[in-house]
């Protein structure tokens, strides 16, 4: 019996720009080869090929007006995309293969198409093969995949000791019944079989590498995986859909055996930066704290890097816990703080809130941490003033913001209030797809291209060496109050200055007659909310992102606007 398990291309207007290590499907592959099924194989068709402009789909025609050609450093995307390898090339693998079963990762609700048209690839191109597909969308939604011709089994929840057991079942050892999570058609309708979550996940561990093409997955030039210290959270945001996959059920991993894998990656496959796929990090902050303590005691791990792209729940940061993470190789934390409105935190069953990142805040900048802040634009109940306040909150803290723009997909409580009848493939950021009232898909773009020139005027602060260039530029001009720092200038002079400039710190930019305020006239975006941007803006001290340096015997931080 021939295995081959792939992650898909994806197709949208913009993508991760690190290459994303294929976490589930890895944990299944060496799952199955520990369980004596080596004729397995797995193929990457997402991140180990190239991207390219494709055609602007219909569907999207509602933002031909703000995805247009620009060449400002605060420009929005520019085209639409296919990053991963060709259709023509997956169907190649597919004929030179020719495996019995294709398992196929679907974590998005964002791109289920693509994964039915590597379904249907499959189906046309192979006439006995077996389709299983699993991962977050088929756990919430495993309808809108047995719907298709294409798909035989949908796998929700863990999927490893059923996609073990299916294979039993085509051995005929077991019957279909007998695999749990699975759901598939029998007699024209569609079976569920019940659900059970793992007690112990420890048992899909240390992952098995052997066999596998590493050498895409860096960041720089240092080697990077995913690596698990739990499964689950405890929490039910309106937004998420996770409670459907696991049932708000947390499962641990002993620390120890945690650092273990992490020596054993690190001595086998030279991997220098591991990265936390967890949703809910630091549960128990008696556990993680012994991790980390584990990982600055070791040896084997020393100048490593740690990170967690899913974020890391602020709740549970203290002074102690911070100082360790550091110790132990984190260097950027992402936080998701949602918006500043507690009433909105309270309305989306969001643990986090202001007051909790206050406390944690001088921490995270004594520690100079690389600290990115998400917010979410678009919220029920608030509007676009509710999202220039979260804006302007942080841009006096030294972080980088973060926007997302609400969507909503099958399992959340947001998706039940506004999103049915949403074709599901406009259910992303980028569309900007209106999901509550008190928004436009206009305001939603405008605040996006508001926070581009928020996180710019952050980094303008933070690049002292090439705002040298603006220094010799605007010498002899009198003194205002307009501080870059160490540089000064008369009010709004400086920043109509770098927006008239036709090339500046790499970037392109606008032609010599545009000025700020044209730049944001000549877009089709709302202009009250701009106003009332630049207006505020002009009292607002700036902080940027990177640690302060001295600049002329002083610490200068801040623009003054």
């Amino acid at each position: 019996m021939k295995i081959i398990l792939i992650q898909p291309p994806i197709e949208d207007f913009y993508s991760t720009k690190i290459r994303t290590f294929p976490y589930g499907v890895i944990l299944i592959y060496s799952f199955l080869r520990k369980m004596g099924f080596q004729n397995v194989k797995v193929y990457d068709f997402l991140s180990n090929y190239n991207s390219f402009s494709i055609s602007f789909p219909e569907e999207f025609s509602h933002l031909r007006e703000f995805y247009v050609k620009d060449n400002s450093p605060i420009k929005l995307f520019q085209k639409f995309q296919h990053f991963g390898a060709r259709w023509e090339e997956i169907g190649e693998v597919f004929l030179m293969e020719k495996p019995d079963i294709i398992g196929i990762s679907s974590l998005f609700t964002t791109y289920f198409e693509e994964v039915l048209k590597c379904a249907s690839l499959a189906k046309r191109m192979l006439k006995n093969v077996k389709v299983v597909v699993g991962g977050n969308h088929p756990s919430t939604d495993p309808e809108a995949f047995l719907g298709s011709d294409f798909v035989d089994f949908v796998v929700r929840g863990d999927g490893e000791i059923p996609f073990y057991k299916l294979l039993l079942s085509f051995e005929g050892k077991i019957p279909l019944s007998d695999v749990e999570n699975l759901s598939y058609k029998r007699g024209g309708k569609i079976v569920h079989n019940p659900v059970r979550l793992v007690e112990n996940i420890e048992m899909f561990h240390p992952v098995n590498l052997n066999g596998l093409s590493l050498k895409k997955y860096k960041r720089g030039n240092r080697r990077y995986v995913f690596i698990e210290f739990s499964r689950g959270c405890p929490f039910r945001c309106d937004f998420c859909s996770l409670h459907t996959k696991y049932g708000g059920r947390m499962r641990f991993r002993s620390p120890q055996k945690v650092v273990n894998e992490m020596e054993y990656l690190r001595e086998e496959f030279n991997v220098d930066i591991f990265d936390f796929t967890d949703d809910y990090l630091i549960y128990s902050k008696r556990e993680f704290k012994d991790f980390l303590k584990y990982v600055i005691e070791s040896k084997k791990l020393k100048g490593i890097e740690l990170c967690a792209t899913n974020g890391i729940p602020m709740e549970k940061l203290d002074r102690e816990i911070l100082y360790l993470m550091k110790r132990a190789g984190f260097k950027d934390i992402n936080i998701s703080l949602v918006s500043t409105n507690k009433s909105s935190l309270k309305r989306m069953n969001r643990p986090s809130s202001v007051e909790i990142f206050e406390r944690i805040y001088p921490t995270l900048v004594e520690l100079d941490f690389f600290t990115t802040v998400y917010l979410i634009y678009g919220l029920e109940g608030e509007d676009w003033r509710d999202v220039l306040n979260s804006i302007f909150y942080l841009l006096k803290k030294r972080v980088l913001i973060g926007p997302s723009i609400l969507y909503a997909t099958p399992g959340t409580g947001i998706y039940e209030k506004f999103s049915k009848g949403i074709p599901l493939k406009l259910l992303r950021s980028s569309t900007a797809s209106v999901l509550t009232e008190n928004f436009t898909t206009r305001d939603l773009m405008t605040l996006f291209s508001i926070t581009r020139l928020a996180n710019f005027l952050k980094r303008l602060v933070d690049n002292f060496d090439s705002l040298k260039y603006v220094e010799k530029r605007i010498r002899g001009i009198s003194d205002g109050k307009f501080i870059v720092k160490g540089v000064k200038a008369p009010d709004e002079l400086l920043l109509k200055f770098i927006f008239s400039t036709e090339k500046i710190w790499g970037y392109r930019v606008l032609n010599k007659s545009d000025l700020l305020f044209e730049y944001f006239e000549r877009k089709n975006f709302n202009h009250e909310i701009v106003k009332s941007f630049l207006k505020k803006l002009q009292s607002v001290k700036i902080s940027g992102v990177k640690k302060v340096e001295k600049v002329m015997g002083k610490d200068v931080v801040s623009v003054y606007i």
